[in-house]
C-alpha cells in the first residue's frame, strides 16, 4: 500500500526550543532550560503550537546527490591545559573539523562556554587567525544531568578552551566527560597509501584529515576561519586527490549543480 503524508495547514509550525542561535562562524547558544522532552516523538501534545503556513514558493525540492553530513568519528582529550593566564584548554592532538559533545551536571541557569581553535598562541587560545569568525558555543544548564552538544554549527579546531566549567569535589574538569565529535559528508573511502617513511604517512594522513575538514557537505577553502567557501580554484586543484582517496561523485556534482 501506498500513504502519502502531506504538508499542509494541519501541520504544528513551531516552538522555542533548547538552541537560542546558532551560526556556522559564531557558534550555537544552547539553554537545557527550554528542552521540550519528547517533541520528537509520538504522542507529544502539540497543541499550544501556532499551525503552519501554506505558501507556494514555486520550488520543487529534490534529493540531494551528495551524501548526507553524518557524525563520522569521535576524539577524546589528550591533554588539559592550564594556560599561562589560568584559563582551561582541551588538547585533542588533532585539527578536525566538528564540536564537543559535553556530558555535565551544573546548577541550573549556569552558563559553560567553549571557544575553538588550531592553535596555541604564546601559550593561548590562538583566535588570531579566525579573524572575525567567534567559534563559540555557550551551554545553559538545566540543573539535572544535561549532555550538551550542537546540531547546526561546526568548528575547526584542535584546541577547545573551556570557561565555567563546574568543577565540583574535584575541583578539575572531567576530561572524560568531554569528547570531540568528527563530522563531514560521509563519503565511502576509496584510497589508501602506505610507505616505510613514517613522516611521509603522517604528510598523507595529513592530507586525509584536510579532506575530511573541508567537505562539509560542499568542498571549502577553509573550515575555521571567517570563509568557509567553495571557492573553485581549491577543489580545482584538489580534485583529483580527492577522487582517489574518497568517492566524490556525490559531493562533486552536486556542488558543480549549486555553482552553475
Amino acid at each position: 500500500s501506498t500513504q502519502v503524508i502531506t504538508t499542509d495547514d494541519r501541520w504544528r509550525g513551531a516552538a522555542v526550543g533548547p538552541v537560542v542561535t546558532s551560526t556556522i562562524y559564531h557558534g550555537e547558544r544552547i539553554d537545557a532550560r527550554r528542552a521540550l522532552p519528547g517533541w520528537d516523538e509520538p504522542g507529544f501534545d502539540d497543541g499550544a503550537w501556532p499551525a503552519a503556513v501554506v505558501a507556494d514558493v514555486g520550488v520543487v525540492p529534490e534529493p540531494s546527490p551528495a551524501e548526507p553530513v553524518r557524525r563520522t568519528g569521535e576524539v577524546a582529550v589528550q591533554e588539559v591545559i592550564t594556560t599561562p593566564s589560568g584559563r582551561t584548554v582541551l588538547d585533542f592532538g588533532q585539527n578536525l573539523v566538528g564540536w564537543l559533545r559535553m556530558r555535565v551536571r551544573g546548577p541550573k541557569g549556569h552558563e559553560i562556554t567553549v571557544r575553538h581553535a588550531e592553535v596555541l598562541e604564546h601559550g593561548e587560545l590562538g583566535v588570531r587567525p579566525l579573524r572575525a569568525a567567534r567559534a563559540t558555543d555557550t551551554f545553559v544548564c538545566s540543573g539535572s544531568d544535561d549532555t550538551f552538544e550542537p546540531e547546526f554549527t561546526f568548528h575547526g579546531f584542535r584546541y577547545a578552551e573551556v570557561d565555567g566549567w563546574p568543577t565540583g569535589e574535584s575541583g578539575e574538569l572531567d576530561a572524560a566527560a568531554v569528547t570531540a565529535v568528527v563530522v563531514g559528508s560521509d563519503m565511502r573511502r576509496t584510497g589508501w597509501f602506505g610507505s616505510s617513511h613514517e613522516l611521509l604517512d603522517r604528510f598523507h594522513e595529513n592530507v586525509v584529515w584536510s579532506m575530511r575538514d573541508n567537505f562539509v557537505d560542499l568542498p571549502t577553502d577553509c573550515p575555521q576561519r571567517d570563509e568557509r567557501l567553495g571557492w573553485t580554484g581549491d577543489i580545482q586543484v584538489f580534485a583529483p586527490a580527492a577522487s582517489f582517496l574518497h568517492d566524490s561523485t556525490g559531493v562533486l556534482p552536486s556542488w558543480l549543480r549549486d555553482v552553475k
